[in-house]
């Protein structure tokens, strides 16, 4: 019986060699610092304050529930606006990259 590491065309342990066609894609936490500093607290901000609820349920109190929900809100509210903040700062810095069905700019 052959053993699996036989069977296979390359040897589990070796990396894959990415080829010209496909690009490295970069990682998640190259991705994460691509972004500008206002983005990435505003997204930590928003993850942190999600279990700001379920945290606040253990302790019992309504008004730490609704402290909560309304941080939570606010978190997701600026988040929104800073990442739409930064997107239209990327597409007026490139169009050509706005896509065929990007609106036209006048």
């Amino acid at each position: 019986m052959a053993r699996v590491g036989e069977t296979r065309r390359r040897e589990p342990d070796t990396p894959a060699v990415a080829s010209a066609a496909e690009p490295a894609k970069a990682s998640a936490w190259q991705r994460f610092n691509a972004h500008s500093p206002r983005y990435r607290i505003a997204l930590v901000a928003w993850i942190a304050s999600v279990f700001l609820i379920p945290a606040s349920v253990l302790l019992q109190s309504p008004a730490a529930t609704g402290v909560a929900i309304v941080l939570t809100w606010l978190a997701i509210h600026n988040f929104r606006r800073v990442d739409a903040r930064e997107r239209r700062a990327q597409a007026d810095a490139d169009p050509a990259d706005a896509g065929p069905d990007a609106p036209a700019v006048r």
